[in-house]
């Protein structure tokens, strides 16, 4: 045993001992390549598969479940959508503009294997504060290369998140969302089914970039990781364009009986995971694969993680069709392969075989035994919660929340997406959900990406509950109903108790919401040992939620006009993120309360609608008020709240609606019984007024609003 190899593919030497055991011989160099990346975390989910098995995952829309390269769920009769998030966040951290480009790359390759043209990307991104230049220097690179790459490659970015806290400052996180849509006729999947069947390599030639990318991130990211910068992947987004419509037209012609991206782990688990999914085997020719450099090793070419790569099984007589497609797109073709009957993945070289590994011991690593149990010295110190706001200092609290970078304007990162080609953008980024418009249909897609790490590190269980709850409540808004869900799980050590108690709490509260909700998961991923060698991120789970429908009406989540009635439905109550304690849900009430809200949009009984989630009502006033400059004056506080403590509860199961005097007897009689409907005041022109509290221009709300994080790159 080398201590030092073993090192350097991050493989436990305990899982060496095992893989001997199970081979029942010292393996190759090439196999314990393929052993390393096949049992890490990032590829095996080794720690978190017993718990993902509890989640929802059945509906009346779903096609494809987890397990795929990305779910799918039915649109119309003949259209399906698929989706899927994914994290690239030790690469970002340590090369963030390619790290967070090739995350962008990799999320759009699972959704156009599935078939489908990508339509849509949004993003969850979690950085330190930019106090530091550090933290200025990860959230440019990053924004810039999801820019770069979705910009060139032609998928419009039209929303998402970006949080700042301090315990992001070592480990950023990059979570990407793609939305495709396919023909019914055209959704492929990765299971090899013949043997005999040529495996076929297109795309970029192999280099040694995003060597041991895996296992990269499957360990905590310390010093000695921060210096890996060959780990990091380099994208090529105008190669990717060219894969694109390659790849499309080999299915529309119907060439492929599988079809796989070379993500984690390269050519190794693509070839293993098809192949595995149909209990085959497959025999790889290593002099076949093309290549960018010479001296390239056969455990450098398996492991390489080089990007925008394919590996697709031809349907048998089909080759040269293939081969033709690629030509005029300019693309790599190399037969690198065949599925055989064996049950093992056989490599070569020539006559030299470098493996041959029975493929079931490379999908079954030893799990992770570590017991989900509560650390009660590991606190989640709240700061400053602005739970009781003396009346006198209503307006500076309020200015000042907007001036946090979590609560401002985000248009320093928003406007160097494009987030209009195709011209189907019905919402864009910044008011919280995106919309688009699907072409020759009456069909509209809602999406949400969210996440509330702060509330799932007091209560993890409470905590990923109410991000379901926010992402349904966001689609409602749109007029639309909920579908099914994406997740990005980012955790931090999975040998650590604490770290698998917050998970397994996070996968209970999900599943308690979503079962409700009726949105299934149908695709995901999991990211562990997001920590640095100082501390560890909150609990981090991202959930990506699309919803579909038709809308007679296209809905609009600001103030559209002054003079309509403004209120707020649902309970507001004294709930603030606390150390010990975040407000509680009650599922089956905000399952209700959404299902009256959209019937209101449909039926044009209200004229705006904004979910009240993060940053209380507050936050929802100031994304209803500045689009139009058309404000608010507030009549209205209940007793007991002064205004500020009351604009700034974050109670659950709440919408801002503002609607015409004449709509109110119906609303409150479609409530009753259900939700309250509190009215608190009118839509004016360019102000905003709390009677007898205060008096501010909407222009001096979107000067500070708008400051909040382009201050600290001026």
């Amino acid at each position: 045993m080398n201590s030092q190899l073993l090192k350097e593919l991050n493989l436990d030497p305990h899982d060496y001992q095992e893989i001997v055991r199970r081979l029942k011989k010292e393996p190759k160099i090439v196999e314990l390549g393929l052993f390393s990346a096949m049992w890490s975390e990032h590829c095996s989910y080794r720690s978190s598969k017993k718990y993902l098995s509890q989640l929802y995952t059945k509906g009346d829309q779903v096609i494809e479940g987890p397990g795929e390269n990305a779910g799918v769920v039915k649109l119309t009769d003949s259209q399906y959508l698929t989706f899927k998030v994914e994290s690239h966040n030790h690469p970002s951290a340590v090369e963030p503009f390619q790290g967070a480009a090739t995350g962008v790359g990799g999320i759009i390759r699972d959704i156009f294997t599935m078939g489908a043209r990508p339509i849509a990307g949004m993003d969850s991104l979690h950085f330190d504060y930019p106090n530091s230049a550090r933290s200025r220097f990860l959230l440019n690179g990053v924004v810039e290369g999801i820019s770069f790459y979705g910009n060139c490659v032609g998928v419009p970015t039209i929303g998402g998140e970006t949080h700042f806290a301090s315990c992001y400052d070592e480990n950023p996180l990059v979570n990407a969302m793609v939305v495709g849509i396919l023909d019914k006729a055209n959704l492929r999947r990765s299971i090899a089914k013949t043997p005999g069947a040529k495996v076929i390599y297109l795309g970029a030639k192999t280099g040694r970039d995003g060597l041991h990318g895996a296992s990269f991130a499957s360990g905590v990211l310390d010093e000695d990781r921060k210096q890996r910068k060959g780990s990091v992947q380099v994208g090529d987004p105008f190669l990717e364009k060219l894969l694109i419509e390659a790849t499309l037209e080999i299915i529309q012609e119907d060439l492929v009986e599988a079809i796989q991206d070379m993500g984690a782990a390269g050519i190794t688990s693509s070839s293993v995971e098809m192949a595995g999914k149909g209990e085959l085997g497959i025999r790889i020719d290593l002099d076949k694969v093309p290549r960018r450099e010479p001296g390239i090793t056969p455990i450098e070419i398996m492991l390489s993680e080089s990007q925008e790569r394919m590996l697709l099984i031809a349907k048998q007589g089909k080759e040269s069709q293939i081969k033709e497609i690629l030509g005029k797109w300019e693309l790599d073709y190399a037969e690198i392969g065949i599925i055989t009957e064996t049950g093992c993945i056989e490599i070569f070289t020539g006559e030299t075989c470098h493996c041959n590994v029975p493929i079931q011991l490379l999908l079954d690593p030893p799990e992770n035994t570590t017991k989900p149990i509560r650390n009660p010295r590991i606190k989640t110190l709240v700061s400053n919660v602005p739970n009781c706001v003396p009346v006198e200092q209503t307006e500076a609290v309020l200015l000042q929340q907007i001036k946090n970078p979590n609560f401002g304007s985000k248009h320093w990162i928003h406007d160097q997406y494009d987030s209009t080609l195709f011209a189907g953008t019905v919402e864009k980024p910044g008011l919280g959900p995106s919309c688009i418009h699907i072409h020759g249909t009456d069909q509209y897609v809602g999406m949400a990406l969210l996440s509330r790490g702060e509330l799932c590190s007091i209560d993890p269980y409470e905590g990923a509950k109410t991000v379901c709850a926010i992402a349904a409540r966001r689609i409602t808004s749109l007029g639309l109903t909920p579908t099914a869900i994406t997740n990005c799980l980012n955790f931090g050590d999975p040998t650590q108790e604490h770290t698998m108690w917050e998970f397994s709490e996070s996968i209970k509260g999900m599943n308690d919401a979503l079962s409700v909700l009726k949105a299934p998961v149908v695709s995901g991923n999991v990211s562990f040992y997001n920590e640095g060698e100082k501390q560890r991120i909150y609990p981090t789970p991202v959930i990506g939620m699309i919803g579909t429908g038709s809308l007679p009406n296209k809905p609009t989540l600001y103030f559209p006009q002054s003079g309509l009635i403004c209120a707020v439905v649902g309970k507001t109550k004294k709930e603030y993120i606390q150390t010990d304690s975040i407000p509680r849900i009650d599922i089956l009430l905000e399952k209700k309360t959404q299902d009256i809200i959209r019937q209101f949009i449909l039926e044009s009984t209200i004229s705006s609608c904004i979910s009240i989630d993060r940053g209380g009502l507050w936050y929802a006033l100031v994304k209803s008020m500045l689009p139009k400059h058309i404000g608010l004056h507030i009549y209205k506080i209940f007793q007991e709240f002064t205004p500020g403590s009351y604009l700034l509860s974050e109670s659950n199961s709440r919408y801002l609606i503002a609607f015409p005097s004449d709509h109110l007897d119906r609303i409150q009689n479609h409530l009753h019984g259900i939700a309250p409907l509190d009215i608190i005041g009118k839509t004016i022109e360019n102000r905003f007024i709390i009677e007898g509290v205060m008096d501010l221009a909407i222009s001096t709300i979107k000067e500070w609003h708008h400051q909040s994080l382009t201050q600290y790159f001026e």
